[in-house]
């Protein structure tokens, strides 16, 4: 009677090579270094966007770029009248960053910000949260963007201010909900230009 010895088992090396010669395994890479690729283009329009409000009012970047040159978000009276109070003191009451989200002077992700990585005082501008604000104001971009985005409608605007202080991950780092609309209106304005 002869004894049929077990196949031996595979080694973990040769599965691991095989599966690497698989066809799904060369589908995940490039499905990986796709999705990498795209949120690069994205943090640089976002990056380019934010360059772009360099001197501008914010909130007016987006509602009426023709005036966004004329001042700066704290002298925006269209702000002002639409929050029914100065910007300075909605942004000090209601937005509340948790710990290690991003810098709470400027709201970029605290890997975006030369002075948040360096512990000094941020003196950059807060283009992200004015823009937030007057994307839930507007109606125009309300509607379309701030509920899509946040999947779900706001009662008053604390309740949104308290949204977009919640953290986030976005583009590999810690961020807050206000980048998410942000990114939403950049895409949103950029689509405006294309259509003009």
């Amino acid at each position: 009677m002869s004894v049929v010895a077990p196949a031996p088992a595979p080694s973990v090396m040769a599965l691991h090579s095989e599966f690497k010669n698989s066809t799904y395994y060369g589908k995940g890479i490039e499905l990986y270094e796709a999705q990498v690729k795209a949120e690069a283009v994205r943090e640089q329009e976002i990056v380019r966007a934010l360059k772009d409000m360099e001197g501008q009012c914010s909130a007016c970047w987006l509602t009426d770029p023709d005036s966004a040159d004329q001042h700066d978000i704290h002298g925006c009276i269209e702000l002002r009248i639409k929050l029914k109070r100065p910007y300075r003191e909605v942004r000090q009451q209601m937005i509340q960053y948790e710990p290690n989200t991003c810098c709470f002077s400027c709201s970029q992700p605290g890997d975006w910000c030369f002075y948040y990585q360096n512990r000094q005082r941020c003196l950059s501008p807060d283009h992200i949260v004015p823009l937030a604000l007057t994307a839930w104001l507007w109606e125009e971009t309300r509607d379309l963007l701030v509920n899509t985005v946040a999947k779900r409608e706001f009662g008053n605007i604390a309740e949104y201010a308290k949204w977009l202080s919640r953290p986030r991950r976005m583009y590999g780092t810690k961020a807050t909900n206000a980048m998410a609309i942000l990114e939403a209106l950049v895409k949103y304005r950029s689509n405006l230009k294309d259509f003009a």
